[in-house]
């Protein structure tokens, strides 16, 4: 490998976030998971991919607010504060783990509602005498997509927090002293 070439877009942002491990042991996935078995009956037909086409999109626009919520409400010296690195946090900037957390959010958000349309437009033909496993294949790629949607759902929460956890650790300004006035004689 080129050690002049630089990571990519992804494996930048995937890093912040804190990869594979983050994801897979955070408690949204794990509950998007146990939602989607709670859900099996949704696996057997299609109208998961209505929701996900109706709500994911809506999200997706919650997501990229919540991020322009967070930095037009800091300040350049607050932004300075948190792209410093920190030890307790591995070495990541909380800025940036805030930031690859919200988008994170998006992405998934924008993979579920081009997953459930790819799903909905079956470009697969079933080939005859496989229908058996094609059925089999079709619930395993439904539940994965009812994943995807209830992780996209659950994930408005992570960002929801994350403004308030942003807004909670950002340092307190001093207010700026009014001038004084003269005393009057």
């Amino acid at each position: 490998m080129d050690k002049n070439k630089k990571p990519s877009n992804w494996s930048r942002l995937y890093r912040q976030y804190g990869g594979w491990p983050s994801l897979l042991r955070s408690p949204y996935f794990i509950i998007a998971c146990i939602l989607s078995i709670a859900e099996w009956r949704l696996w057997h037909d299609e109208k998961w991919t209505e929701m996900a086409r109706s709500i994911l999109p809506t999200l997706a626009g919650f997501s990229i607010a919540a991020y322009a919520l967070i930095f037009s409400a800091l300040s350049d010296s607050h932004k300075n504060i948190l792209r410093k690195r920190q030890k307790a946090l591995k070495g990541r900037a909380p800025l940036l783990i805030v930031s690859s957390t919200v988008i994170h959010a998006t992405i998934v958000q924008a993979i579920g509602t081009l997953y459930s349309i790819l799903y909905a437009s079956k470009p697969f033909p079933t080939i005859p005498g496989m229908e058996y496993y094609a059925n089999i294949a079709n619930i395993m790629f439904s539940a994965t997509g009812i994943t995807i949607l209830n992780y996209g759902i659950i994930l408005v929460i992570g960002s929801v927090l994350t403004v308030f956890t942003m807004m909670e650790i950002v340092p307190p300004t001093r207010e700026p002293k009014p001038p004084s006035t003269p005393p009057t004689p």
